[in-house]
């Protein structure tokens, strides 16, 4: 299906394999990154295959060679769909690019790369966990293949099906390279992939005389799908989504993407932990591969699960939501400084009454309300009796306690200060 020549022993990645951090995610050292630019290219050998594969499934039907769909086989199709989603998910993302679990036996381990291998035009596990790699140590920049600023063909189509080389020197794989099974899977991978990926389907669909339906629904068309799907919507998730909680990284929360993926799409989440092993930890993200886990874990089957504290993730989501705070407070007008504004005294105030203003006092503070008459909800007569007198008490509570807006309201229409010894010399309107 693909080479068995790994990406990164060609790329020579660095020989030291630090622990998981956020900056270099569950592998890369802190040296200097390479001297020499990055540059994008296309995986011809993926690459090809996808398009020839795609284009043959696509033609299938039109030339009279798409076989007869059962119902028996479609559904096949839909459990290999799931397997192959918990191979990449489970084996590929968790287990390999990122280490926030580990299997206990060799035999989980190995189905879990078979069915990650199942989705052939991902490539072996040690080339799409440094590809994975680089993309969270360099979110967004040239150096990442998926960079969602080079739009979104870029970053859903062509970037799964490319790479970055140089590879970056801060990214590492060899906590992999001498891993053995994912050494065997990438020697095997041609074999693993047509054996779990198509024979596998094939071979399950033939107990039910549709061995040819099993290969092109179960196997071909369900591989072509699977990438499609979710090579759009995570492109989906790095592009659009809703408020970043867990602080500006390169992912956001996209209800569609997470539909489309059983929950894999988290990213703002993802992004800020990748050391974590949820795709995502606020109420509601959950998602099918963490269930996985959680059933691995009760039979022991899933070991040395990563998971962050719960009082670091709220510490880090209220700290998020403040700045969200302060941001959009900065934005927002809450009227003249009071220590700005002139201070009047009871004289200037009567005066200016005099003259016709519609003037009123609340809390030592001048609040010029003609504007307002026509707006007050009480109507305007509420107001009219109120001018040139101290509504403090009235406002507080002894007509109508006025909510948090109203008094926010009332900010924009302060025009000066009055000294307490003043205010107090005022008329106080008590009730109505």
């Amino acid at each position: 299906m693909a080479a068995s020549k790994s990406f990164a022993a060609e790329q020579g990645a660095s020989s030291v394999a630090p622990p998981p951090s956020k900056a270099t995610p569950a592998g890369g050292s802190k040296a200097a990154a390479s001297a020499k630019p990055a540059t994008f290219v296309i995986d011809p050998l993926r690459a090809g295959l996808f398009a020839a594969t795609a284009a043959g499934t696509l033609a299938a039907p039109y030339l009279g060679l798409a076989p007869d769909a059962h119902c028996k086989t479609l559904a096949l199709a839909g459990g290999m769909y799931l397997l192959g989603h918990i191979g990449h998910y489970l084996g590929y993302h968790r287990m390999a690019a990122h280490r926030n679990v580990r299997v206990s036996t060799p035999l989980v381990k190995l189905l879990l790369l078979g069915f990650g291998a199942a989705n052939a035009f991902e490539g072996p596990a040690i080339d799409w966990a440094l590809r994975h790699r680089v993309h969270h140590a360099h979110a967004n920049t040239e150096a990442d293949p998926l960079n969602a600023k080079a739009g979104f063909v870029r970053s859903a189509l062509l970037g799964p099906l490319g790479r970055t080389t140089p590879a970056p020197a801060n990214v590492s794989v060899s906590d992999l390279e001498v891993d053995g099974m994912v050494a065997l899977q990438l020697a095997m991978f041609p074999i693993l992939s047509l054996a779990f990926g198509v024979l596998l389907p094939g071979l399950v669909a033939a107990t039910w005389g549709d061995l040819i339906g099993g290969i092109f629904y179960a196997g071909i068309v369900r591989m072509v799908l699977f990438s499609l799907v979710n090579w759009f919507a995570s492109a989906l998730a790095r592009t659009f989504g809703e408020a970043q909680l867990f602080g500006p990284n390169a992912g956001f929360d996209n209800l569609v993407a997470n539909v489309l993926t059983f929950g894999e799409n988290f990213l703002n989440f993802h992004h800020a932990h990748p050391d974590d092993h949820r795709a995502g930890a606020l109420p509601g993200q959950l998602d099918l591969v963490s269930i996985i886990v959680w059933v691995l874990a009760a039979l022991g089957l899933a070991v040395d699960i990563k998971q962050k504290p719960d009082a670091e993730i709220l510490t880090q989501k209220l700290d998020a939501l403040q700045a969200i705070y302060d941001q959009t407070r900065s934005e927002i007008s809450w009227g003249v400084d009071p220590e700005t504004l002139p201070l009047w005294t009871k004289a200037t105030f009567d005066a200016e009454v005099r003259k016709g203003r519609q003037l009123m006092v609340i809390d030592a503070m001048v609040h010029d309300v003609a504007d307002f008459f026509d707006k007050h909800p009480g109507g305007a007569e509420v107001l009219v009796d109120k001018v040139g007198k101290d509504t403090t008490i009235a406002f507080n509570g002894g007509v109508q306690r006025h909510s948090k807006a109203a008094r926010n309201l009332l900010t924009q229409m302060r025009i000066a200060r009055l000294a307490a010894s003043d205010a107090e010399g005022l008329e106080q309107v008590v009730e109505d």
